[in-house]
């Protein structure tokens, strides 16, 4: 059985019109104020739409893969994702995943861990 927290959720947020992918745990909300304060950014910070999430991810809401982006796009991993041994992104599509580590994120992405929620 999978709990929730397991699923790793990706989000694209535009800070200052910058995009950056957070990837968390299902269970956790991202602060927007931690993300902007520990990623040394200013300007506004929103959840992308979903038309803005697909142009520049490739994948539809509830299916971006944080890896084999479209485009360059700094991925942050949340640390909630460091609970489990693993856990499960989406693999494209809603109704698929695939299971990973925060080490094979780090490696696949190039991404920070950082805490965000």
């Amino acid at each position: 059985e999978v709990e929730i927290g397991q699923i790793a959720k990706s989000l694209l947020f535009l800070i200052g019109g910058q995009p950056v992918l957070v990837v968390t745990c299902g269970d956790v909300k991202v602060s927007q104020s931690k993300l902007k304060q520990n990623l040394g950014l200013s300007g506004k910070v929103k959840l992308a739409d979903g038309e803005i999430t697909e142009e520049l991810t490739g994948f539809p809401p509830g299916g971006v893969c944080p890896f084999a982006l479209k485009g360059q796009i700094p991925v942050v991993l949340d640390r909630s994702l460091l609970r489990y041994p693993h856990t499960y992104a989406a693999a494209g599509t809603p109704h698929s995943a695939v299971a990973v580590t925060v080490e094979q994120l780090v490696e696949i992405t190039g991404g920070i861990v950082l805490e965000v929620s």
